[in-house]
């Protein structure tokens, strides 16, 4: 079954959220929280987001963001390529599963 259609359109606001393949641990190192950071100023450079929170676990991150093109998943992917390029040949199988969980928050304004 094919997933459900990703909604993005200029000036939304996202709560993202994606978990590790199998909830492995995605960050052994403090090295490893430095290249998410890293990856993600320059997905914003890049993709013009606005980030108002960003929250990275042992197995999963949250960010929270707007993106003023819709542009979210193309922003996503870049930042997980900046992740994972350092590590294929580490890990056997794709880091993320369904590297993105979607909420599109309503009437939220900031």
């Amino acid at each position: 079954m094919a997933r459900p259609l990703r909604i993005e359109f200029p000036n939304a606001i996202y709560h993202v959220m994606a978990r590790g393949n199998g909830r492995q641990r995605i960050f052994h190192a403090d090295a490893d929280y430095q290249r998410m950071t890293d990856g993600l100023a320059k997905t914003v450079a890049r993709t013009g987001w606005q980030v108002f929170a960003f929250v990275w676990m042992p197995n999963h991150i949250h960010l929270f963001v707007r993106t003023p093109k819709p542009n979210l998943s193309v922003g996503m992917q870049y930042l997980g390529e900046r992740l994972c390029s350092p590590r294929f040949g580490k890990w056997p199988s794709p880091l993320f599963v369904e590297f993105l969980l979607f909420g599109l928050l309503h009437g939220f304004s900031v």
